[in-house]
């Protein structure tokens, strides 16, 4: 095989001997063009005497055809959101799997969205009936946040004023009022929408006592503990992602530290970046700062290892500042709401916050003049209360008398429902005993019950667990019973506590009429209260 190179300049005397053929180059040392055979003689091309004629250059070969382009594959799904949130795109709201806002701008002061009953996941009626209810039940408690999947930067956080149900049967629509929002959404994208109960209705005041000494006020009711953050995929709404590294770097892209402490349990300041794993969330985050700088201890910040949601840290955040480039939050004291387990370094952690004072707590009754001397009478009885029941007012005073026993002290009022997603199970047919979610959440439980069966079993029996067993029913604990069938006048519902407890005095509550519910939370000492209702 010969050899030819002409692009470059050889050493032909240094070139290796061919074993057959020759080689042929422009010679490094003089630049002219030589060839150097089997023997490993080197000889100028063109230095003989004899001259022959050129041959003939070969036809060039045709060239290959190219290779057809492979096809493109299809985008996969989207991840599924976590906790109470669903997807809807924005466009239309009589077209299934679409929303629209009244005024298309995330942060006009007032709005209306629209939801279609069909969310992308399917038939989402029951879920934005359940918002309905709520909204009835407590007018103002009712918040909704609305965020673009692509890029949470661009979202909305509104409390809901009224229900606007002009369709119910094609979509669902709501009246807001802004909180917080950036930007402005985008035809044919694609929106987590969630939705959150913040606070309880006032309690009505304690009737005033007969004249003695004044009771003993009720205890305030236990504020609920935050639902664990979402897994990976798209986050819960309202969740985002941070890796830890405690070398206090939260100036670092995509970092948060706590101080160097990784037991959550100790935990006293979180510095966050405002830059997540998703990308920049300053907004985010600075709604945090406006409402904690207006009122210490209005937010509770959850921390919650991405790939284990047994170590995580709820959090009561006393100040916030602004460094720049990140916030630092400093923990209350006695501000560790709920704790478990250590934090590592160099791990993804999803970063949540719930608005604590937004909502309506209920207020404590006034204070009475004390009561003429006789015997002591009995305290009022305290009003059924959003959060702390109301103590009844002492009588005007008079003439001395002997002393009386002292009068009982008013019972707790029930907690409001804090700012917890809320557990829809599925419609239950026959009688059962009921099974909440599990512990250590307070999350409220919504079940709804359909009677519409005909037969000997239409009427049903829904058995509460019991309560007065420690680690069984955690205190605060909510739990909403509904007639979403419409039959229970002629079928009802029996609500039945569990041996040895009872609601309100009494072993059953019955719901006896068309789409009646009730609405418990547990007490302390072990019975079940109602807090609302609808007869």
């Amino acid at each position: 095989m010969s050899i030819i190179s002409l692009s470059t300049y050889v050493d032909m005397s240094g070139a290796a001997t061919p074993s057959s053929g020759i080689i042929m180059g422009l010679d490094i040392s003089d630049g002219k063009l030589k060839q150097k055979g089997t023997s490993g003689v080197v000889t100028e091309i063109g230095s003989g005497a004899g001259s022959g004629s050129a041959g003939t250059s070969g036809s060039s070969g045709s060239s290959g055809s190219s290779g057809t382009s492979g096809i493109i594959g299809a985008t996969g799904p989207s991840g599924l959101d976590g906790g109470n949130s669903i997807k809807w795109i924005y466009g239309s709201r009589s077209i299934n799997g679409e929303f629209i806002l009244n005024s298309n701008d995330f942060t006009q002061v007032s709005n209306v969205v629209w939801m279609n009953n069909f969310s992308q996941i399917g038939d989402s009626t029951s879920w934005l009936e359940a918002l309905s209810d709520y909204n009835n039940l407590f007018p103002g408690a009712a918040y909704i946040k609305i965020s673009e999947l692509t890029d949470p930067n661009i979202y909305g956080i509104y409390q809901i004023t009224s229900n606007n149900d002009d369709n119910p049967s094609v979509y669902r629509g709501y009246e807001i009022t802004n909180i917080s929002a950036n930007g402005t959404p985008t035809n044919g994208l694609e929106y987590s929408i969630s939705w959150i109960i913040m606070g309880g209705n006032s309690g009505s005041s304690g009737s005033s006592g007969s004249s003695g000494t004044r009771g003993s006020s009720g205890t305030s009711g236990s504020s609920g503990s935050s639902g664990s953050s979402g897994y990976s995929g798209a986050d819960a709404a309202n969740t985002l992602k941070w890796t830890l590294d405690n070398t206090l770097t939260a100036a670092t892209f995509e970092k948060f530290d706590t101080n160097s402490e990784t037991n959550t349990l100790s935990v006293n300041s979180i510095s966050i970046n405002k830059t997540s794993i998703t990308g920049y969330v300053g907004n985010w985050l600075e709604t945090i700062h406006t409402m904690v700088t207006a009122s210490a201890d209005s937010v509770y910040l959850q921390i919650t290892k991405s790939d284990d949601a047994t170590i995580f840290g709820i959090y009561s955040l006393s100040t916030s500042t602004d460094n720049g480039t990140h916030y630092t939050f400093d923990v209350s004291i006695s501000g560790v709401i709920a704790s478990n387990g250590i934090l590592l370094e160099s791990r993804d952690y999803s970063i949540s916050f719930i608005l604590q004072s937004i909502g309506n707590p209920g207020s404590n009754g006034s204070s009475g003049t004390s009561g003429s001397s006789g015997t002591r009478g009995s305290s009022g009885t305290s009003g059924t209360s959003g959060t702390s029941g109301t103590s009844g007012t002492s009588g005007t005073s008079g003439t001395n008398g002997s002393s009386g026993t002292s009068g009982s002290s008013g019972s707790s009022g029930s907690s409001g429902v804090s700012g917890l997603l809320v557990m829809n199970n599925p419609a239950i047919v026959s009688s059962d005993t009921l099974s909440l979610s599990p512990l250590p959440s307070i999350q409220a439980d919504y079940f709804s019950a359909d009677t519409s069966i005909t037969g000997a079993n239409a009427a049903i029996s829904l058995t509460l667990p019991p309560a007065e067993s420690p680690g069984l029913v955690p205190d605060g604990k909510v739990v909403h019973i509904k007639d979403e069938g419409g039959y229970a006048g002629t079928n009802n519902i029996t609500v039945i506590a569990h041996t040895a407890e009872n609601i309100d005095g009494e072993s059953s509550y019955v719901i006896n009429t068309n789409y009646g519910s009730v609405t418990l939370v547990k007490n302390t000492s072990g019975p079940w209260f109602i807090i609302s209702k609808k007869v």
